[in-house]
This record gives structure tokens, sequence and C-alpha cells, in this order.
């Protein structure tokens, strides 16, 4: 039992100071007893003689005091040894003085009392200063009671045991006491620690899930107003659950409050076989949506980046907003994501807006509503929304706190959750974008509304480009359109100019042929010159106007350029010599007299050249030179060199001289007269035939232009001296032709006949199909426009028919219109193929013989061996308005032939201008058309281009109804123009009619 008394007491562990305390008393007793033991052996032996110990044993008794008292310097083996030694001593003297109490009985009740007193002070007195004042008195009381009652001898030891025993006795109560105000302090201290807490903590047990205490900032965090109420709250489930996990974030619904987040960590220990934890729960609501702001501006940041960046990377303005707004849904996580633009009523100037863009997120799109708000006047729906946008502030918000009357808008396209940001472009509320959330509610931030007004920035720059960029575009389509009809009016009105300028010169030289006086002559000289040079004005307009509009044409035809050469020396070397001046051709040995290429553009440019130098050299003349700078197998590159001996041209001005209107100077201009366009046209006539032009000059020496320009050699097959063609014998072929154009039916009878095949003719589409139900036919010609049934809706009945004899048989289109759109239709009408009028015979014969059966071209071999003709005319018509080399194609060198078409030319074509004259003014443009389409072929054998152009323009505009306003000047020129010609025409059945010698 001593030894447990001692454990426990060297289990105890007081503090510093009371350390000090204790063994301070030890010291105090231990030097007392040390000195009192030998000086009371002393003062015994002199009182009392016959009673005294042993000094050995008191000696021995004061070294141990002694030894304590040293010892106790040593804090260690004090606390550990000492201290259970003393206990034992001080019991044992305990043990002898109860034993002296129990002889003495006299004094029993006196020393009871005081233990009474001992037991009464440990259980009521608390203060240590009283414990010690109680202390003071028993060790007085128990040292005169020694000293009166007890043995002197034993006085000493009774004194040192006893107060070591009561010191013991003493600091046993005192820590007692302490502990029990120690305990007092520290649970108040823990409990204001527990409570007061910022964290909440919650104390369970494991073993139930039993929550035992609860402090007040978790009462209040979960908004409990009861602990013990909160054994019953959802929350005691949860945590239960979370128990299994030292540390969890989760969220929780709170009565009466929205969700929060919560930190929960938890620290398990045991008492006296007890499992318990301690939870600790922090409340991370805020920092947890401070987290996902940040989150989401980092998202929001870079989906505006990657949309500012698609707004100015990619070029198609509607590809990028479409791409810019699909990446805003996705880093702003919404739902619907759409752009609307303002426009404002032109009368009653109220803003209303309209769907432009939208992009919805297909994860959840099945349930959002596509419905897109169009012409919305704010003024009636959404007043607040006009006044809040137009003032620079956004909308935002939960769709239940919104006005009723943008709730019946809003609500019905499933949104619950919006933020709309206005966008404005040059100052003006052009529109909005908003962000939709259809799926929950969701409270807008300042950031996300700072971090989309800067993308509604960007877009408001992106659609402000998009709209100078559109009206740069229509300006310049305005300014292409202006120059247009400035190229055309020109265009028009050279025409008109031209046409009269032709009868002007041409009646001026009728009267110089006739008898003049003197003056007459003079004056009649004055406007033949005026009126030349007013058409050379004219021509040069006329030129420069068809490239300008992109309309110049390039033949690639075999021409003799010494024959050009000659022509161009005939007509210009008069006019030099009327000057005084000479013109010489000096063409190298090396040049070939016959080029492939555009005789008529390099005449023009030659002549234009020519005549520039014989008009601005006044001495000596110009030379015309000509050599070769390289020749390959098939093509030759010459070099032109028109020198003379005039003005000469300054260098700074021989650049700008090929430029539209220039000219070298003002007095050049006003001397010699001009326009400014001819070396224009020529640049820009070499340029577009890949060639090279430039000046070499002196002024007051002369000048030489010199240019480069490569031509084709011609080949055997493209010699244009006559050749033998071999056509197909077409023998025992049935051929139906369906034309209702006389000249045309003469021209495919005779050809077609001539080939051995057989021929009928049909004047409309209703009568080739009566013919095909009553004879059989090998193949047909079909004119696209005839009169009663037209070749497309014949063709489309033939292929009905359920006869394969019928409708399996080919069909040919004859057309003047070679657009693919004509010819797809002639496709979908079911014909095999088609060949443009004015066609030529050869390419007839072998569309022909494409389409027949193999079994007819057999027979047909077999019968016949293939024919030679020749196109050669032996006796030559020359004429400069008409070219007649299409028509003497067709006649295969049968005069006879020629002789026949020139007369029904002659015959039909004016019957058929005047009913189209007739027909213009009435605005009859079905008649127009008709009549035009079918003269086509009829002046296309004319060969003179201009009339094919103006024949054509009348069949365009009267079908397209377009132009109509130019139609009779249109057809005043072209009557103008086919006057000469018939009148050629007429000259040339003369010709051609009179027999030959």
């Amino acid at each position: 039992m001593l030894d447990v008394i001692a454990h426990k007491l060297s289990e105890f562990k007081p503090r510093e100071t009371e350390v000090k305390h204790i063994i301070n008393l030890y010291r105090l007793f231990s030097i007392v007893g040390a000195i009192t033991y030998p000086v009371f052996y002393f003062i015994f032996k002199y009182t009392y003689p016959e009673n005294h110990d042993s000094l050995l044993l008191r000696i021995i008794i004061s070294a141990l005091c002694f030894g304590i008292f040293f010892l106790s310097f040593s804090e260690k083996i004090f606390l550990n040894y000492i201290n259970r030694i003393l206990f034992i001593v001080s019991f044992s003297g305990v043990a002898h003085f109860t034993y002296l109490l129990w002889v003495n009985n006299f004094q029993v009740f006196y020393y009871i009392g005081f233990l009474l007193v001992v037991v009464v002070f440990s259980f009521t007195y608390k203060r240590l200063a009283d414990l010690w004042i109680f202390l003071v008195f028993s060790l007085i009381s128990i040292s005169i009671s020694a000293f009166n009652l007890l043995d002197p001898r034993d006085a000493a030891f009774y004194i040192f045991s006893s107060g070591l025993f009561f010191s013991v006795i003493s600091i046993l109560l005192s820590n007692k006491i302490q502990a029990e105000n120690e305990s007092s302090l520290g649970n108040y201290l823990l409990e204001s620690l527990y409570q007061e807490s910022p964290d909440a903590i919650i104390i369970v047990e494991k073993r139930e899930d039993k929550i035992l205490r609860i402090n007040k900032k978790a009462l209040s965090l979960f908004n409990i107003d009861d602990e013990e109420k909160f054994g019953y709250h959802p929350v005691k489930e949860l945590i239960g659950r979370e128990l299994n996990k030292s540390m969890a974030i989760l969220e929780l619904q709170v009565n009466g409050r929205k969700n929060i987040w919560v930190n929960i960590a938890r620290e398990n220990f045991s008492i006296q076989g007890e499992n318990y934890g301690i939870l600790r729960i922090l409340d991370v609501t805020e920092d947890k949506k401070l987290a996902d702001e940040l989150r989401l501006k980092d998202n929001l940041l870079s989906g505006v980046t990657e949309a500012c960046s698609s707004l100015l990377l990619k070029k198609d303005f509607q590809s990028a907003i479409k791409s810019a707004i699909k990446m805003l849904g996705k880093a702003t996580c919404v739902d619907r994501v759409y752009v609307y633009e303002n426009y404002r009523d032109s009368d009653s100037k109220k803003i209303s807006f309209s769907h432009r863009y939208e992009w919805i997120n297909e994860t959840d799109s099945f349930r959002i509503n596509r419905t897109k708000l169009q012409n919305i006047l704010y003024e009636d729906f959404l007043p607040r929304w006009q006044y809040e946008l137009s003032g620079g502030n956004a909308i935002k918000g939960n769709i239940c706190d919104f006005p009723e009357t943008e709730k019946a808008i809003l609500q019905p396209r499933g949104t619950q959750s919006l933020i709309v940001v206005p966008i404005f472009i040059d100052e003006w509320f052009s529109g909005f974008i908003g962000f939709d959330n259809c799926h929950s509610e969701q409270e807008w931030g300042n950031i996300e509304e700072s971090i989309l007004r800067t993308a509604a920035a960007a877009i408001s720059g992106a659609m402000s480009k998009q709209l100078k960029e559109r009206e740069i575009v229509l300006a310049m389509e305005a300014t292409e359109a202006a120059s247009k009809a400035k190229e055309s009016f020109l265009a028009n009105v050279s025409h008109e100019i031209r046409t009269p300028m032709n009868g002007i010169i041409g009646l001026t030289q009728l009267i110089q042929k006739s008898k003049l006086d003197d003056k007459q002559s003079q004056y009649i000289t004055a406007i033949k010159q005026s009126s030349e040079h007013l058409l050379v004005i004219i021509n040069d307009l006329l030129d420069f106007s068809k490239i300008v509009a992109g309309q110049m044409e390039f033949e690639n035809i075999e021409f003799d350029l010494s024959s050009l050469l000659y022509n161009i020396n005939q007509t210009y070397g008069n006019r030099a010599l009327d000057k005084g001046i000479y013109l010489h051709s000096d063409v190298g040995e090396n040049v070939p007299k016959k080029l492939l290429g555009d005789p008529v553009r390099l005449n023009q440019v030659l002549v234009n050249l020519v005549g520039n130098s014989i008009k601005f050299t006044e001495n000596g003349g110009v030379t015309i030179r000509i050599k070769c700078l390289e020749e390959k197998d098939n093509s030759i590159n010459l070099q032109f060199s028109i020198d003379d001996t005039g003005i000469g041209i300054p260098a700074d001005k021989t650049e700008t001289i090929f430029e539209s209107f220039k000219q070298a100077d003002k007095d050049t201009a006003r001397k010699y007269g001009g326009t400014g366009l001819g070396l224009s046209i020529v640049k820009k006539i070499l340029d577009a035939q890949n060639g090279k032009i430039w000046i070499e000059s002196e002024p007051g020496k002369g000048s030489s232009f010199i240019f480069d320009l490569a031509f084709e050699l011609p080949t055997t097959e493209k010699s244009i001296s006559p050749t033998a063609v071999v056509y197909h014998q077409l023998t025992g072929v049935n051929i139906l032709l369906a034309e209702d154009n006389m000249v045309n039916q003469l021209l495919a009878n005779d050809l077609i006949t001539e080939w051995g095949a057989q021929i009928d003719i049909a004047d409309n589409g209703e009568i080739a199909i009566n013919k095909l139900r009553q004879k059989k036919y090998d193949l047909i010609l079909m004119d696209v426009q005839m009169p009663v049934v037209n070749g497309l809706e014949a063709t489309e009945i033939i292929r009905k028919y359920s006869d394969e004899s019928i409708n399996k048989i080919p069909i040919i289109a004859m057309t003047a219109n070679a657009i693919k759109g004509d010819n797809e239709k002639c496709f979908a009408a079911g014909m095999n193929d088609y060949i443009t009028k004015p066609f030529k015979p050869l390419d007839l014969n072998n569309k022909i013989w494409q389409y027949i059966s193999e079994e007819k071209k057999n027979d047909a071999e077999e019968k016949n061996n293939p024919i030679k003709n020749s196109l050669a005319v032996e006796q030559e018509f020359t004429s400069t308005i008409i070219d007649l080399i299409n028509l003497k194609e067709f006649s295969r060198g049968k005069n006879e032939f020629l002789v026949k078409m020139l007369m029904l030319l002659i015959d039909q074509t004016p019957p058929a201008v005047q009913q189209i004259g007739e027909a213009i003014p009435n605005g009859d443009w079905d008649t127009v058309r008709g009549l035009a389409h079918k003269m086509k072929p009829n002046i296309g054998l004319l060969g003179n281009q201009e009339l094919n152009e103006l024949i054509l323009k009348l069949e365009k505009n009267a079908d397209g109804k377009t132009e109509l306003e130019t139609l009779p000047s249109v057809f005043e020129n072209f009557n103008q123009l086919l006057k000469p010609a018939m009148d050629e025409a007429r000259r040339a059945h003369s010709f051609y009619s009179t027999p030959k010698v």
C-alpha cells in the first residue's frame, strides 16, 4: 500500500513554483533536524542524566538530515527518490506518535481534536494562504506538546518526523485544493475557448454516432437555436456518414438558408476504452465563392481572349462572330448566347430589335426553346431595357424577379437567369449581347459583367468594321457601276456619232466629185478634213471604252503581213506626200509573210503609231521597220519600230504619254489636236497580247516607238489557200429539217442533198411531228425557235412517244444562241446535241455522221467514196463592208449556189427589217425578238461584225425586256449599217451572176 501511495505521490507533477516551496520546506526541516539532534543530546544529558540516547544514533540522524539537505539541491533526485524515503520515515514517526498517544491517554482527546481540525481544513479551506497559517499553528502546537508532555529524548525526533508528515499532508492538501481550483479554472477556460471558438466544433461518440456536444458557432452555422434540437437535424446523419473520412469538403443544406460549403476535419481519441471524435467545421462558403469567381474570371478572360482573336483574325465576319459567341458561351457555362441588333423605324423613329446571331449549348438543347425574337419594339414590351441599355447599364438577374411584362417574353424561351450587355457603334446603341441560364438561377457578379462588357466591346468593334467594309464594298460597287455606265454611255454615244459621220464623210466625197467653184471646194475640203479628224477621235473613244469595259476580243487567224503593210502604205503614203514627207517600210529578210494572230489589232496599232508620227513630223519622214528577234518551231517574236524625224518627246514624258488622255504638253494638244487616247489604246492592246512597247526619243530630232509582239507560224492545215475538204457521204440517210427560215432551209437542203441524203423540210414543230408519224427518219435537225410549236416543245413531245422508232430518233438542235443556258435547255428537252448557227458545212456533216446508225454508215461507205470539195472560188469579190468568206465556204465552189443564197438574203432581209421597225414603236417585243432571232443567221452570212453585234443586242434586250429605251437607237444604227451592206450584197450578186470569161 505504501508503494502505491508513494507511486501516486511520485506521479504528482506540481508546477515549478510549488516544487520550489516543497524543496525549501524539506531543506528547513532537514537542517533543523541536523542541528537539533546533537544539541538536544547535550541538553538532555545534563538535564536528564539518567535518561539519554546514544550519541552515535543522534550523529547518524543528524548526518542523514544533512544528506537530505544537500541532496535536495538536485531536483531530479529529490523528486524521484527522497520524497518516497521521507514519506516512509514520516509514516513511521506517525505510527510511533500514535502509540504514544495511546499510552498517554490523557492527551488523546486533544490530538483527536487536532486531527479533526486538519480534516476540516483539508476539505473546507480552499485558499493556499490559509493552509500555510494552519501549518504554522500545527507545528507550534506539536512543539509545545513535545516539550511539555513527551520524553525530552524523543522530542527532536517527533518534531522532525511530525513536521515531515504534516508538510507532506499540507502539500497533498494544497495540491488537491489547487488542483480543484485549477480544474475549475481550466474547465472554465476550456469551456470559454470551446464555446467562443471561431470554428464550429462537434464532439461525437463513434460507437453510436451520437453527438455529445456542439458549440455556439456550430449552432449558428447550422441555424439551430437549441443544442438539444441538433440531434434531429439532417446534418447529424450527413456528419455521421462523413466520420469515415479524416477531412471532407462538402455542400450542406441548412435550415432557412441557402446551401453552404464546409470543411470538416476529424480527430479521434480514447478515454477509458471509449472512442470519441472531435469534428472541427470551417465555413468555407466565401472561400468557395471566391475560388469559383476566380475560376469563372479565368474562364471568362480566356473565352473573351479567344473570341477577340476570332473576331480579329477571321476574314469572314459571319463565321468569326458565330465562333466568338460559341467561345463566350462555353466560357460562361450558360445555355444560350445571342446578339440582337437595333433598327429605327424611318417613319415613327421608334427603336426595335431583331435576332442576328445565336449559339445554344448542344448538351441541353433539347429543353431550350429556340424561338427567336423578331421586330420587338422596346417601347411596347421592354421599355426598362431600352432605358438601362441605352444608358450603358447591364440587365441582369433571375427572371422571377423581373416585371411581369418582361416575364411574358422571357419565360416562354425557358430563361431562368440572364445578363444582357449593350453594344454601341459610334456611340449609338446598336444592340445587345445576352447570356441565358435555362436550367437554374444564377447570381451575376461585377466580375462577369466587367469581362462581358469587354466581349461586347470587341463584338461592337467587329460589327463596326464589318459595316464600314460593307459601306466600302457598296461604294466600290456604286463606283464600278457608275464607271460601267459611263463606259456604256461612251460606247453608245460613239456608235451614235460614228454612224452619221460615215454619212457625212461619204456625202462629202460625192460632193467633191461634182462640179464646184473654188470657194465651194475650199469649204468641202475643210468639212472633209474636220469630219475625218472627228471620226478618228470617235474611233479612239470607242476602242478605249471597249478596252476598259473588258469587251475587246482577239482573233488568231492567218494573215499576210506584207499585204497589211501594203495597205498601210497605200493609205498613209498619200497623207505623208501631202505634208511633203516620206513613208517607207523596212522588213527584215527572215520575217515571214504569213502569220497567225489578230491582223485587225496589229493594223490598229501600226496605223495609230504611223498616224501619230506623220502628224508630228514636218520634215524628213517616217519609216516602219520589222525584224525577227527569235524564231522557234511554231512561233516567232517580231520587233516593230516606227521611226520619225518629228518634234520628239521630252524624257520626263516618255512614261506618262501612254496614260489615258495624256499628251506630251498643252502646246502639242493645242497645235496638233487629238484626245490623248491613241497611245493608251496601243499600249492596252499590246499588254493584252503580252507585248511590250517603249519610246526612244530626243526632242527636236525625232522619236522611235518600238514594240515586241509574238505570233504563231501557220501550219499546212491552217493555210488560207484553197484546200480540199473531205465530207462523209450520206447516201440512204433520211433527214427531217425543222426550220422556218428560208435561207437556212435552202442552205441545209443544198448541202445535205449534195452529200447524198434525202431531206424533208417542216416550217415548224407541229409539221415536223406530223411528218415523223408518216415517215421513218434517221435524224432530225431541229431549229429551237419556231412558230406554233418550237423546237424544245416538239422534242419533249417526240420523247414521250411509245414507239421507239420515234422516241429514240437522234435530234440535233440548230440554235443561234451558243450560251450555256440555252444549251442546257436543249439537253433538258431531250435533244442529243446542238450546232450553232451560222455553222460550217464540215461541222454539220460531222454532226450528222456522228449520230446516224452504224448500219447506215456501212451502207453509205459501200455505195460511195468520200466527197472532196474545193473551197476555192476562182473569181474573188472584195468589199470593205461585208465579208462573204462563210458564204463561200457553204458554196463549196458552186457559183450557182452562191448566187442563189445572195438573192435570198437580198429578198428576205429588208422585209424583216421593216417589220422590226414597225414592232419597236408598238412595244411588241416578242415580235422583235422572233424576227431578230430569225435574221441572225442571215446577217451572219454577210460577215459584218458590227451588224452581228447589233442584231444580237436587239434579240437579247427584247427577250429580257431590258434597256428597252435604247432599242430604237440600236435599231437605227443597225438599219444605217445594213443599207450599205445590202448594197454590197447586191453588188456581189451582180458580180457572181455575170459570166466570167
